[in-house]
């Protein structure tokens, strides 16, 4: 399907390189979250995670990075958001609504 494709696009180098930067950016919140979600993925676990924080902490940043480190193992991402603004934020970002054809009503 488009997005299994879409996720097999990526150069494996870049994003590795993009994830070895961005690691010796995190504070130790962030790179607390970060090794939570990548042992989740890394062991199978599928535990869900709810970030939520103040605007302008890194909440984008961190998803971005978490992103680039799962596809980097060859694995696949989905980055859904619920708005059209949120998507724009998040590397290969999708809105709900257009990636799962979720039908909206529009009353005039």
């Amino acid at each position: 399907n488009w997005l299994t494709a879409e996720q097999q696009d990526y150069d494996i180098n870049v994003l590795q390189q993009i994830v070895e930067c961005g690691e010796n950016t995190l504070n130790a919140e962030q790179r607390t979250l970060y090794d939570a979600i990548l042992e989740s993925v890394d062991f199978g676990q599928g535990y869900a995670f709810f970030v939520h924080s103040a605007g302008g902490c890194g909440k984008t940043y961190v998803c971005n990075l978490i992103a680039a480190a799962v596809l980097a193992k060859e694995k696949i991402v989905l980055h859904i958001a619920s708005s059209g603004i949120a998507f724009l934020l998040l590397s290969g970002g999708h809105t709900a609504y257009s990636c799962f054809k979720i039908p909206i009503s529009i009353h005039l």
